[in-house]
């Protein structure tokens, strides 16, 4: 049994502030999709497909747009990549554009869509963190389970070898 308690710490202790920092940088790298407001445009024109891989045997087919839209009085154009297919000439599109001091980035929703997944991700590795971190604290509280009273077990050994004869 002392053994699975030792595997138990290692995991908490080890694995989980590894989760724990990956979390801290999927937070940081979403900040600017979090930041990113929504925007409707006009498609010029298709600029073609991209392919997306998700893994190894499965990909996404994104089509990628050259778009104009209004932005703080300026008609603006730049290309965005969506999932959205089929759209032709003058279909409304949205956009996010994330702008903060002056730089301006046209975001897609699959950048938004990561980053709801990541924030999602994020949410879960740190409930995960939370509950092995309270699981390690109660295993290291409460060691009556492994502790060992050596006189007490020679009484128990005794008796039981008196009552075998």
């Amino acid at each position: 049994m002392e053994v699975e308690v030792e595997a138990v710490c290692f995991a908490s202790g080890c694995i989980i502030p590894i989760y724990w920092f990956l979390t801290i940088i999927y937070w940081i790298k979403g900040i600017r999709y979090k930041k990113s407001k929504y925007f409707r445009g006009k498609v010029i024109y298709s600029r073609g497909t991209k392919i997306v891989k998700v893994n190894r045997r499965r990909g996404e087919i994104y089509e990628t747009y050259n778009v104009s839209y209004e932005y703080k009085g300026k008609a603006l154009e730049g290309e965005v990549c969506t999932s959205e297919k089929g759209l032709e000439p003058g279909d409304d599109i949205f956009i996010y554009i994330y702008d903060p001091e002056g730089v301006h980035e046209i975001q897609s929703d699959i950048n938004w869509r990561k980053f709801k997944f990541s924030a999602g991700f994020s949410l879960l590795m740190t409930v995960v963190f939370l509950i092995s971190w309270s699981l390690r604290s109660s295993i290291e509280t409460t060691h009556s389970y492994t502790h060992f009273d050596e006189e007490e077990m020679k009484k128990l050994v005794e008796e039981y070898l008196e009552h075998k004869k």
